[in-house]
């Protein structure tokens, strides 16, 4: 690739695109709005640079919406169209990509892995929304560039670099944004660091089983601290508050082998950031995060959330059940047990311990309940045969209402350097994910993000009450006025329409769905317990599930499953 006498060329738009409905969403929890259906214009144009080959692609993220207009849209895209045609502009990404391919190749040697990359081919520009927060879009400007492995040539690599633009969207105003923490600090502030130990404690060492939350090291790893380069870090406006990511091939990079990694910081979290306000300030405006959320949400939230689902175990148990151990044994249809499921309850009803035991295997896996004094769930922990922690969970709480919940999960590994088991190095394979919960009136919104993964529009997700509509990401459920479930709509997916009957005490007794091919019958009892669930399909009866009691018992005695296939039984022993 030649890049010489600085100058800008002319470029000739073809005016052809072709539009790629991605079927996605993107969300601003402060406005309440939400915008969907994100789709991709794949832009040609005539290529008249010497120091690009082929003809130029854009794939540019658009929208119809109010607040986006054709010609804000056209704004970007001339922005685009200027950088690129600019020669110094585009040997400055070049020569920020050459560098980042050098660190790539040094990970990959330090790690003893014989795998270079070279010779570099832009490949297309993405100019893609990453996020809206109080009216104002955060843009991305991705340069692409295969990258060629000497070892597998017919395998390249896609390589990326980054410039980000802000967009008010009350103005229509493009301007560069610079996202990295150095332009604005000197130093990393604290709740910053926490985070990053906390993933790298998560990451290097392994969780013990009868410490949990006190067994990751509150001490700060100094090594790995001073390792990490603020200058690296970037600061992006996201979801309810910002994330601070670190890119892949950085040095930062290199305490996670090349990964990119990120920490993510609340609304509340960032407002400590008292050095950053004068420019992000208008991310996020005069939001008060104490705003009234409408007790309604919490409520109908917990009637219907497992609607149109066949009753589980624990559905079975509320705090009246006064129960300490429940058995659960699974037969198959000739009556062989296959498997049996415990559970323990402490004096107040909560659930302490789940043992799955699989006959004639030895291995078993068990779950571990912990609590907060008030009653909230605290930790959930996965254990295997060997009493090892396979999976843990935490949660965490702010004024009455669940804030985050983190999802780790840790495995000791023997891999050689061609991902070969069985070798004599170990190492520890962790992830950890986590969901962030924030409120706004009549909406509750969800934030899925893997600290170890580039986040997308999917993992938003957002619930509110509309009237006597209870809505989610792809469905609302009509309630009368009693809060019962009567239908359920989807906008998405029509054909997941469905229509619903209840009795007095909002328990459904027929659901019909997909377009009136799939019915279900429920029955109860005088006491309101579930006897019945009969699955039809194209007026064939595909499922029948039958519940059996011992006098007034809440808790089914035996269940039974009857299919085209056979039949099984679930039969239940409560002390």
């Amino acid at each position: 690739m030649k890049i010489q006498n600085i100058k800008k060329l002319p470029i000739l738009l073809l005016f052809l695109w072709i539009n790629l409905d991605l079927n996605a969403q993107l969300t601003d929890v402060f406005t309440n709005t939400v915008y969907s259906s994100v789709s991709t214009r794949v832009i040609k144009k005539e290529n008249k640079m010497d120091y690009i080959s082929g003809e130029l692609e854009f794939y540019q993220d658009h929208l119809n919406h109010e607040n986006f207009s054709d010609a804000l849209f056209e704004k970007i895209q001339n922005v685009a169209v200027q950088n690129i045609t600019d020669k110094l502009y585009f040997q400055i990404v070049f020569n920020e990509l050459l560098e980042k391919i050098n660190r790539n190749n040094q990970i990959f040697s330090d790690n003893g892995e014989e795998i270079e990359y070279e010779n570099p081919k832009f490949q297309n520009l993405e100019i893609k929304l990453v996020s809206i927060l109080n009216n104002q879009a955060i843009f991305s400007f991705n340069y692409d560039f295969e990258v060629f492995n000497y070892s597998n040539r017919n395998r390249p690599e896609t390589f990326s670099i980054q410039r980000y633009y802000h967009v008010d969207l009350k103005t229509e105003k493009v301007e560069r944004f610079n996202p990295y923490l150095s332009n604005y600090a000197t130093v990393f502030p604290k709740i910053v660091l926490d985070k990053l130990n906390r993933l790298y404690a998560i990451s290097t060492k392994k969780i013990e089983l009868n410490k949990l939350e006190d067994s990751i090291p509150r001490n700060h790893f100094d090594g790995f601290l001073s390792r990490l380069k603020i200058e690296e870090a970037k600061l992006i406006p996201y979801f309810a508050g910002a994330i601070i990511v670190f890119d892949a091939y950085s040095e930062s990079s290199k305490n996670f082998r090349g990964q990119a990694f990120q920490v993510y910081l609340n609304y509340d979290e960032l407002k400590t950031f008292s050095n950053l306000l004068p420019y992000y300030k208008s991310f996020y405006g005069n939001f008060k995060n104490d705003s009234k959320v409408n007790p309604l949400l919490a409520e109908i939230e917990e009637k219907v959330k497992k609607f149109g689902q066949d009753p589980s175990t624990l559905d079975f148990i509320d705090s009246t059940s006064k129960i300490n151990n429940l058995e659960i044994e699974l037969y198959q249809q000739d009556d062989k047990l296959y498997r049996t499921e415990r559970y323990e309850f402490d004096e107040s009803g909560k659930l302490i311990l789940n043992t799955i035991l699989n006959v004639g295997d030895k291995n078993h896996s068990q779950k571990i309940y912990s609590y907060f004094e008030n009653g909230n769930l605290k930790s959930i922990a996965s254990v295997n045969t060997k009493k090892e922690l396979d999976e843990l969970q935490f949660y965490y709480y702010k004024n009455g209402k669940a804030q985050n919940q983190e999802n780790i999960q840790q495995q000791i590994v023997d891999y050689d350097n061609y991902n070969n088991q069985n070798s004599n190095s170990k190492s520890l394979e962790a992830e950890f994910n986590q969901e962030f919960y924030f409120y706004n009136k009549d909406y509750q919104y969800t934030f899925r993000m893997d600290a170890f993964k580039e986040v997308s529009r999917e993992h938003i997700t957002i619930s509110f009450i509309s009237g006597n509509e209870y809505c989610n990401g792809w469905r609302c459920l009509v309630l009368d006025d009693k809060l019962h479930v009567i239908g359920i709509k989807s906008s998405k997916h029509p054909m997941h329409a469905a229509q619903a009957l209840t009795n007095n005490q909002g328990q459904v007794t027929e659901y019909f769905y997909d377009n009136d091919r799939r019915i279900r019958y429920y029955t109860y009892d005088d006491l309101y317990r579930i006897t019945s669930i009969k699955k039809f399909s194209d007026s064939k009866l595909e499922t029948q599930i039958s519940y059996e009691y011992e006098n007034d018992g809440k808790i089914p005695s035996v269940v039974i499953y009857k299919t085209d296939n056979g039949s099984r039984k679930n039969v239940y022993k409560v002390e």
